[in-house]
């Protein structure tokens, strides 16, 4: 609904940049607002044709300030309910990964400011650990990172985990489609807290590929000092630690320790 209110083709990516906005009031990461979709339309939408993550943006320079709440481009919103951002599935037992080996090792790719991490037995992937590429990178060079540890990925067909849903965690995976996932993963373990429609999309082509036994999706512990980690699996050699609830995604992923 809200492509075809801008405009914005299905094929696009699902996130808009607004440029030189103008606000009265300051604005808090990780909060949510209302888009004032009809001063919006007053500005022209330039799409990016290049990106998987950024639908267009919008060039705000000749915006006037706001004078009162409703010429605010982003108006107050009411909280959302925990559940309209959960995606989590039934828990379930998980088998070890890997026992310890002095054949073990860890191997992080450049992938300039993202994030992309595999655990190796001998030549064999046995964990991706986050697939991804800096948020402004084209499509071809998302499409050069993955493609060039896919011949590794397709031979060994690892677990992902995905540390949490901010894009450069998971920019390559929006690469993907269902009918490649099952040719490059075995499983899935990730947090519930999804807070975008990237995330979400990503998580339910992952969901229907593997089917729900083969993706495992938790919940950040409860919170206490926020930021204790709190053990969730012991996977063999592998220890999968969960942060806590926060609205900081960074601090309510999931952190793996190998021993």
């Amino acid at each position: 609904m809200f492509r075809q209110s801008v405009g914005l083709p299905d094929s696009s990516g699902t996130f808009i940049e607004l440029q030189s906005l103008k606000s009265s009031k300051r604005l808090m990461q990780g909060c949510y607002y209302k888009l004032n979709l009809e001063l919006l339309k007053g500005f022209q939408l330039r799409r990016n044709e290049t990106s998987l993550l950024l639908g267009g943006s919008y060039d705000l320079a000749n915006m006037q300030m706001p004078e009162d709440d409703g010429s605010e481009l982003l108006q107050q919103h009411e909280p959302l309910e925990p559940e309209d951002m959960s995606r989590r599935n039934v828990p379930r037992e998980m088998p070890a990964l890997i026992s310890s080996s002095n054949d073990m090792s860890l191997f992080v790719k450049d992938v300039d400011q993202a994030n992309w991490n595999e655990l190796r037995l001998g030549g064999n992937i046995v964990v991706l650990y986050d697939a991804g590429a800096r948020l402004n990178a084209s499509m071809a060079e998302v499409a050069a990172i993955f493609d060039s540890r896919k011949a590794d990925l397709e031979a060994t067909k690892p677990i992902l985990v995905i540390s949490h849903w901010d894009k450069d965690h998971i920019h390559c995976l929006k690469f993907l489609s269902q009918n490649d996932i099952p040719k490059y993963f075995s499983a899935l373990i990730c947090v519930d807290k999804m807070k975008s429609v990237t995330a979400t999309d990503i998580f339910n082509n992952f969901m229907g590929a593997l089917g729900n036994k083969k993706v495992w999706c938790v919940s950040p512990a409860m919170r206490t000092n926020g930021i204790n980690m709190h053990l969730w699996r012991n996977l063999g050699c592998i220890s999968i630690y969960l942060g806590e609830q926060s609205r900081n995604i960074n601090y309510s992923g999931i952190a793996m320790f190998v021993k």
